[in-house]
């Protein structure tokens, strides 16, 4: 008996013991959470072709987490091999050339095909920054009449949203406001924008979506030639690329956000109106007492125009029920109506009797 019984305390407490165990490691997992504080972004476009980027993206972390990490988003030699070892003619997308990280606290950067990460150990309850810098080539596509520069500078993939983005964009010497076009794709992120000698800024407030840059700029702004040494390496050339083209698609897709602009705002609208009216009308209608036209304040004499049975039912000893007094009340009622007659006659007994005939 003894043995049974050790068997179950021994039971009982190890169900106990996984269960806190369990607990703890829900409670360390969802009590975990981290935050996108915000970004700056600089980009340096030069009159050779080369971009140089620098990013630097604010965390804040609740609990504990290992390490930080970005996907470039931009092809390059993998695994981050010296780039003069591959035939750059053959690379027909922007690529990185060199690539350098760093973190605030220290972390240990490490660099993959695709990504590139900075491992703190364990970083818990803090603020971090992880620092990008890179050389964008082939970033600059010369056309028939127009030089583009289209870059995706924050990516739809991130989990959470992005609190706020500063950037600014130095163009090559001679490009101003006039000799250039500065799309922002998607539509309305861009809240604040200025473009001041050859220097683009721009910012945001808290988005989840993605945000390209697309500036159309003169050929004449930068050092390169078809035949040129070296040309092949920075640009990429594209003779059927015009700035009239690019121009009517960015109408077009203006034109399609306003439209859909337009629709998602009725929608909502008429939503909205159906929220608000329809619980109106289904209390109008059955949510409260009917309206009557009597306006009685103190009455000293029962309530005029009602039926006999209507004034039985009100007054009765359950609401809305009758008893006896109904049927001698709408007799009574019949009979001063004058729908029928009320006579006395003899009976057989001593007295008299009532006789009733129509």
């Amino acid at each position: 008996m003894a043995e049974k019984y050790k068997i179950i305390l021994f039971v009982f407490a190890l169900v106990v013991i996984l269960s806190v165990v369990i607990s703890l490691i829900l409670i360390n997992v969802y009590s975990r959470n981290y935050w996108l504080t915000g970004t700056d972004v600089n980009i340096d476009i030069s009159k050779d072709g080369s971009i140089d980027i620098r990013e630097d993206i604010g965390y804040k972390f609740k609990g504990c987490y290992r390490e930080v990490y970005r996907n470039t988003n931009i092809l390059y030699p993998a695994p981050f091999e010296d780039v003069m070892k591959w035939d750059i003619n053959e690379i027909k997308e922007p690529f990185i050339y060199s690539l350098e990280a760093s973190c605030i606290p220290e972390c240990k950067v490490k660099k993959d095909s695709y990504e590139i990460s900075g491992n703190f150990g364990s970083i818990c309850d803090s603020d971090a920054i992880f620092l990008l810098k890179f050389i964008v080539l082939k970033g600059i596509v010369i056309g028939s009449d127009v030089a583009e520069f289209h870059y995706k500078i924050w990516g739809e993939e991130w989990n959470k949203p992005l609190s706020r983005l500063n950037g600014e964009i130095i163009l090559p010497e001679g490009v101003s406001r006039d000799s250039a076009i500065v799309y922002f794709n998607p539509k309305n992120i861009v809240r604040t924008y200025s473009f001041e000698g050859n220097r683009i800024s721009f910012s945001t407030k808290r988005f989840n979506n993605y945000l390209e840059v697309r500036i159309l700029m003169p050929k004449e702004a930068f050092l390169y030639s078809n035949d040129s040494a070296g040309a092949s390496e920075r640009f990429l050339f594209n003779s059927e690329l015009k700035k009239e083209g690019i121009i009517k698609i960015q109408d077009d897709y203006s034109r399609q956000y306003k439209i859909q602009y337009i629709l998602v705002s009725f929608f909502c609208c008429l939503y909205l109106a159906l929220l608000i009216f329809i619980p109106i009308m289904i209390y109008r209608k059955y949510g409260r007492e009917p309206e009557t036209a009597y306006k009685g304040i103190f009455e000293r004499e029962p309530v005029k125009g009602i039926k006999p049975y209507v004034a039985n039912s009100l007054c009765a000893y359950r609401p809305g029920s009758s008893n006896n007094n109904a049927i001698t009340a709408t007799l009574l009622d019949l009979v001063r109506r004058k729908h029928i007659k009320l006579d006395e006659v003899p009976g057989k007994k001593k007295g008299r009797g009532l006789f009733l005939s129509l």
